[in-house]
């Protein structure tokens, strides 16, 4: 019984130990079991977290890319098209820039204005200090100046303006202005153009005026369209269509008289303008010489007197084809009934002229020559007979124009004739040498 006591009071307590050992041993498997599981869980969190944290990176570094792409490629671009509109001043035609070109070109060569068609001997262009000769077409940059000797030159622009520079004058041409240290400069412009002459500057609000200017700064200014300022350290003048004035603030305006506008188309006309290219040899100027001359001749150990009558015809540049014909004659007082010894010479052959400044001329050649006539063959008695002598001719001569179309010349010219003298016998032949001839000539030349 005792034992039976016992067992009844241990079971209970082994009953409550059996249900709170499974709830012991179950709550720390409840617990920790979690934890365990949710520690590797929470490790791989954490592992898991330097994935994301290493795909930031690259999404960080693939942002940058994204950046810097696009940046890359457009900055060149910006920078190519940025240096490209650097540059462009520099490649540009200077004619972009409102400089011009030069249309036309006359050098003062045998007394008249010339057209240039190759290279001016007259007019210099001065570029950075090198002086170049001016061509037609020649592009003008900023900074270029103009020096005309015997010469004169205009400048023509995209927008209309026109600037004529003159005989013997200098000028530095800059966008919007002209710089006129010498000479005279004629400008036609619709719109405001600026010339400065010493410390006076000449604004053209748009029209044609001439501004004339010398060395030591002063000047005229004639305005015949439009209207201008002049001014000066003093102040500002206004000057009005057909009046004139002096490049300063100080001076009077007065008016201008139509003859001085007549004067400026005139030499405008004849300076300023192309000739008309259609035109034929014989119209165009300077093709032909006629030349009137008149002088001595030595021919058959005789002095003639002679007058000749000649043309040359331009063939291409200083070459020139030349044609004369004359008359010699001379006293025969050795001979009985018989008063003049007269001969019929003809010429043909080259001639080449080259026209120097001041006028001056210089030419040379030389010549093919019949001679026809009844001359003497002997200076013994005179025999007289009807021949035609050959001969040979070099020529050199020398001349001035005193006119547009009127020059002098003189011509020096010798060479050889062939002479034929009579038989010494009756049953001999003639006798053929050469004998030497010279001849001089001063004529007047007419230039068609």
């Amino acid at each position: 019984m005792r034992w039976l006591l016992m067992m009844l009071l241990l079971l209970p307590g082994v009953a409550l130990g059996q249900d709170d050992a499974p709830a012991e041993e179950e709550a720390p498997a409840d617990e920790e079991a979690p934890a365990d599981e949710e520690a590797p869980a929470g490790d791989a969190a954490d592992e898991e977290a330097p994935v994301a944290e290493e795909e930031a990176p690259v999404a960080e570094e693939e942002a940058p890319v994204a950046e810097e792409a696009p940046a890359d490629e457009e900055a060149p671009v910006a920078d190519e098209e940025a240096s490209s509109a650097g540059e462009a001043p520099l490649t540009e035609e200077p004619a972009a820039l409102g400089m011009g070109t030069l249309v036309l070109i006359r050098d003062r060569t045998g007394g008249a204005l010339n057209l240039v068609r190759r290279v001016s001997r007259e007019v210099e262009i001065v570029r950075a200090g090198n002086e170049l000769r001016a061509t037609p077409e020649f592009v003008l940059s900023p900074g270029d100046a103009i020096r005309t000797g015997q010469g004169v030159a205009a400048i023509q622009e995209a927008n209309g303006l026109r600037l004529e520079l003159d005989e013997r004058s200098q000028a530095r041409f800059e966008p919007g202005r002209a710089l006129l240290r010498l000479g005279t400069l004629i400008v036609e412009s619709p719109a405001p153009y600026t010339v400065e002459v010493g410390e006076s500057s000449v604004t053209l609000l748009g029209g044609l005026m001439l501004v004339r200017g010398d060395l030591r700064g002063t000047g005229i200014v004639q305005v015949f369209d439009g209207a201008a300022t002049v001014t000066g350290p003093s102040g500002t003048l206004d000057v009005a269509a057909m009046q004139t004035t002096e490049a300063s603030a100080t001076a009077e305006v007065r008016a201008l008289a139509p003859t001085e506008r007549d004067a400026l188309v005139a030499r405008r006309t004849s300076n300023f303008t192309a000739p008309e290219t259609t035109r034929g040899p014989l119209k165009s100027s300077d093709r032909v010489h006629v030349i009137i001359a008149g002088g001595l001749s030595r021919v058959d150990r005789a002095e003639f007197g002679a007058v000749d009558l000649g043309a040359r015809v331009r063939i291409a540049g200083p070459a020139w084809f030349h044609a004369s014909v004359g008359l010699l004659a001379r006293p025969a007082d050795e001979v009985a009934a018989h008063n003049t010894v007269l001969a019929l010479p003809t010429r043909f052959g080259v001639r080449f002229l080259a026209e120097l400044p001041r006028a001056v001329f210089i030419q040379g050649g030389a010549d093919l020559s019949l001679l026809f006539g009844e001359r003497c063959t002997s200076i013994d008695g005179c025999p007289r007979e009807f021949s035609v002598e050959p001969g040979g001719w070099l020529d050199i001569g020398v001349g001035i124009y005193i006119h547009e179309r009127v020059g002098l010349q003189l011509e020096l010219a010798g060479g050889l004739h062939r002479r034929r003298l009579p038989a010494p016998s009756p049953a001999g032949d003639p006798i053929t040498i050469p004998e030497l001839q010279a001849q001089g000539l001063i004529g007047v030349l007419v230039r068609i």
